[in-house]
Protein backbone atom coordinates (compact mmCIF):
# COMPACT_ATOMS: atom_id res chain seq x y z
CA UNK A 1 0.00 0.00 0.00
CA UNK A 2 0.95 3.51 -1.12
CA UNK A 3 2.47 5.22 2.19
CA UNK A 4 3.43 9.51 1.38
CA UNK A 5 4.40 11.70 3.96
CA UNK A 6 6.00 14.68 4.28
CA UNK A 7 8.48 16.82 6.90
CA UNK A 8 7.45 19.04 9.22
CA UNK A 9 8.92 21.95 7.10
CA UNK A 10 7.09 20.68 3.96
CA UNK A 11 3.89 21.03 5.90
CA UNK A 12 4.42 24.22 7.43
CA UNK A 13 5.07 25.44 3.44
CA UNK A 14 1.96 23.59 2.67
CA UNK A 15 -0.14 25.25 5.16
CA UNK A 16 1.27 28.72 4.19
CA UNK A 17 0.39 27.69 0.32
CA UNK A 18 -2.87 26.26 1.30
CA UNK A 19 -3.59 30.42 2.52
CA UNK A 20 -3.04 31.96 -0.39
CA UNK A 21 -5.87 30.12 -2.51
CA UNK A 22 -9.22 31.09 -2.75
CA UNK A 23 -10.41 28.67 0.40
CA UNK A 24 -7.96 30.57 2.41
CA UNK A 25 -8.00 30.01 6.18
CA UNK A 26 -10.60 27.07 5.87
CA UNK A 27 -8.64 24.82 3.83
CA UNK A 28 -5.10 25.30 6.22
CA UNK A 29 -6.95 24.96 9.38
CA UNK A 30 -8.05 21.59 7.43
CA UNK A 31 -4.54 20.57 6.79
CA UNK A 32 -3.36 21.41 10.58
CA UNK A 33 -5.87 19.77 12.09
CA UNK A 34 -5.63 16.41 9.40
CA UNK A 35 -1.72 16.69 10.79
CA UNK A 36 -2.33 16.78 14.45
CA UNK A 37 -5.15 14.45 14.57
CA UNK A 38 -4.84 12.10 12.12
CA UNK A 39 -8.30 12.12 11.18
CA UNK A 40 -9.85 10.42 7.95
CA UNK A 41 -10.81 13.88 5.63
CA UNK A 42 -14.59 12.51 5.99
CA UNK A 43 -14.21 12.30 9.90
CA UNK A 44 -12.90 16.12 9.66
CA UNK A 45 -14.99 17.55 6.96
CA UNK A 46 -18.24 16.10 8.46
CA UNK A 47 -17.10 17.06 11.96
CA UNK A 48 -19.65 18.94 14.31
CA UNK A 49 -19.09 21.43 16.91
CA UNK A 50 -20.99 19.08 19.17
CA UNK A 51 -18.42 16.47 18.60
CA UNK A 52 -15.90 19.29 20.09
CA UNK A 53 -14.63 18.79 23.60
CA UNK A 54 -13.12 21.87 24.57
CA UNK A 55 -12.41 21.83 28.22
CA UNK A 56 -10.52 18.05 27.85
CA UNK A 57 -9.06 19.04 24.67
CA UNK A 58 -10.55 16.28 22.52
CA UNK A 59 -12.72 15.42 19.82
CA UNK A 60 -15.07 12.38 20.39
CA UNK A 61 -16.08 10.15 17.08
CA UNK A 62 -19.45 7.99 17.42
CA UNK A 63 -19.78 4.87 15.50
CA UNK A 64 -21.90 6.90 12.98
CA UNK A 65 -19.41 9.32 12.04
CA UNK A 66 -16.42 7.60 10.98
CA UNK A 67 -15.48 4.40 8.94
CA UNK A 68 -14.51 1.86 11.51
CA UNK A 69 -17.82 2.35 13.11
CA UNK A 70 -16.27 2.49 16.67
CA UNK A 71 -16.65 5.17 19.49
CA UNK A 72 -13.78 6.77 19.30
CA UNK A 73 -11.81 10.13 20.91
CA UNK A 74 -8.80 11.77 19.20
CA UNK A 75 -6.47 14.18 21.85
CA UNK A 76 -5.81 17.69 20.71
CA UNK A 77 -2.65 18.99 20.80
CA UNK A 78 -2.06 23.10 20.74
CA UNK A 79 -1.82 23.34 16.74
CA UNK A 80 -5.26 21.78 16.23
CA UNK A 81 -6.53 23.82 19.33
CA UNK A 82 -5.46 27.02 17.40
CA UNK A 83 -7.61 25.40 14.16
CA UNK A 84 -10.61 24.90 15.92
CA UNK A 85 -10.76 27.79 17.76
CA UNK A 86 -10.26 29.44 14.38
CA UNK A 87 -13.12 27.96 12.60
CA UNK A 88 -15.42 28.61 15.55
CA UNK A 89 -14.83 32.52 15.46
CA UNK A 90 -15.56 32.45 11.98
CA UNK A 91 -18.76 30.17 12.08
CA UNK A 92 -19.57 32.34 15.03
CA UNK A 93 -19.57 35.34 12.60
CA UNK A 94 -21.33 33.89 9.60
CA UNK A 95 -22.98 31.20 10.93
CA UNK A 96 -23.32 30.59 14.49
CA UNK A 97 -26.15 28.36 14.04
CA UNK A 98 -24.12 26.04 12.09
CA UNK A 99 -23.09 22.68 13.57
CA UNK A 100 -20.26 21.97 10.74
CA UNK A 101 -16.75 22.49 11.84
CA UNK A 102 -16.19 23.45 8.42
CA UNK A 103 -18.72 25.44 6.95
CA UNK A 104 -19.53 28.12 4.39
CA UNK A 105 -20.18 31.52 5.08
CA UNK A 106 -23.89 30.40 3.60
CA UNK A 107 -24.07 27.78 7.20
CA UNK A 108 -23.40 24.75 4.40
CA UNK A 109 -20.59 21.70 4.94
CA UNK A 110 -17.35 22.97 3.34
CA UNK A 111 -16.81 20.13 0.50
CA UNK A 112 -12.93 19.36 -0.01
CA UNK A 113 -12.00 20.84 -3.43
CA UNK A 114 -9.30 18.84 -4.93
CA UNK A 115 -8.29 21.08 -7.33
CA UNK A 116 -7.20 23.88 -4.94
CA UNK A 117 -5.83 21.29 -2.34
CA UNK A 118 -3.43 20.58 -5.30
CA UNK A 119 -2.36 23.97 -6.04
CA UNK A 120 -1.89 24.31 -2.32
CA UNK A 121 1.12 21.07 -2.67
CA UNK A 122 2.18 22.29 -6.21
CA UNK A 123 2.95 25.74 -4.93
CA UNK A 124 6.17 24.82 -2.30
CA UNK A 125 6.88 21.78 -5.19
CA UNK A 126 5.81 18.98 -3.13
CA UNK A 127 5.54 16.28 -5.61
CA UNK A 128 2.43 13.65 -5.67
CA UNK A 129 0.92 14.30 -2.48
CA UNK A 130 -2.98 13.12 -1.88
CA UNK A 131 -5.51 14.33 0.85
CA UNK A 132 -4.98 11.03 2.44
CA UNK A 133 -1.51 11.66 2.52
CA UNK A 134 -1.93 13.77 5.47
CA UNK A 135 -2.97 11.05 7.33
CA UNK A 136 -0.09 9.32 6.90
CA UNK A 137 2.01 11.97 7.44
CA UNK A 138 0.62 12.51 10.86
CA UNK A 139 1.20 8.50 11.51
CA UNK A 140 4.27 8.98 10.45
CA UNK A 141 5.84 11.56 12.57
CA UNK A 142 4.11 10.00 15.71
CA UNK A 143 6.32 6.85 14.60
CA UNK A 144 9.37 9.03 14.28
CA UNK A 145 9.21 10.55 17.62
CA UNK A 146 9.41 7.21 19.12
CA UNK A 147 5.30 6.94 20.19
CA UNK A 148 4.62 2.83 20.18
CA UNK A 149 2.74 1.32 17.06
CA UNK A 150 -0.40 0.64 19.76
CA UNK A 151 -0.72 3.97 20.63
CA UNK A 152 -0.32 5.32 16.83
CA UNK A 153 -3.23 2.04 16.16
CA UNK A 154 -5.34 3.98 18.65
CA UNK A 155 -5.18 7.61 17.65
CA UNK A 156 -5.70 6.74 13.60
CA UNK A 157 -8.20 4.01 14.76
CA UNK A 158 -7.56 1.79 13.04
CA UNK A 159 -9.24 -1.74 13.43
CA UNK A 160 -6.02 -3.82 13.62
CA UNK A 161 -2.42 -3.42 14.53
CA UNK A 162 -1.25 -4.86 11.25
CA UNK A 163 -2.86 -1.29 9.15
CA UNK A 164 -0.27 0.50 11.77
CA UNK A 165 2.41 -1.93 10.96
CA UNK A 166 2.76 -0.43 7.90
CA UNK A 167 4.62 2.64 9.61
CA UNK A 168 7.53 0.03 11.46
CA UNK A 169 10.01 0.91 9.51
CA UNK A 170 10.11 4.47 10.27
CA UNK A 171 11.48 3.56 13.49
CA UNK A 172 14.18 1.67 12.48
CA UNK A 173 16.38 4.69 13.18
CA UNK A 174 15.31 5.22 16.64
CA UNK A 175 16.59 1.03 17.30
CA UNK A 176 19.86 1.47 15.49
CA UNK A 177 20.21 4.56 17.83
CA UNK A 178 19.72 2.56 20.86
CA UNK A 179 22.20 -0.12 19.39
CA UNK A 180 24.82 2.21 18.81
CA UNK A 181 24.92 3.14 22.84
CA UNK A 182 26.08 -0.75 23.20
CA UNK A 183 29.57 0.56 20.95
CA UNK A 184 30.17 3.24 23.38
CA UNK A 185 32.65 2.92 25.62
CA UNK A 186 33.21 4.51 29.43
CA UNK A 187 35.68 4.67 32.29
CA UNK A 188 34.13 0.80 33.61
CA UNK A 189 33.02 -0.92 30.16
CA UNK A 190 36.11 -2.93 29.48
CA UNK A 191 36.78 -6.59 29.35
CA UNK A 192 33.81 -8.28 31.52
CA UNK A 193 36.53 -10.92 32.79
CA UNK A 194 39.13 -8.41 33.20
CA UNK A 195 37.10 -6.57 35.89
CA UNK A 196 35.84 -9.36 37.29
CA UNK A 197 39.35 -10.35 37.91
CA UNK A 198 39.87 -6.78 39.34
CA UNK A 199 37.45 -7.15 41.71
CA UNK A 200 38.18 -10.40 42.97
CA UNK A 201 42.29 -9.26 43.60
CA UNK A 202 40.72 -5.92 45.17
CA UNK A 203 38.17 -7.59 47.48
CA UNK A 204 41.26 -10.22 48.56
CA UNK A 205 43.80 -7.47 49.79
CA UNK A 206 41.47 -5.54 51.78
CA UNK A 207 40.49 -9.10 53.85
Amino acid sequence: MRVRWITESDADRLIEAARTTREGDCLADFIVLALNTGGRKNELLKLEWRRVDWENALITLEPDDIKSAKRRTIPLNDNAMVALKRRYRYSQTYRAASPWVFCKRDGSRYVYPKPVFKKAWEKPRIVDFRIHDLRYTCASWLVSKGVPLADVKDVLGHSTINMTERYAQLATHRARDVVARLGSRSSHAGSPVGNTEELMVRKGEGQ
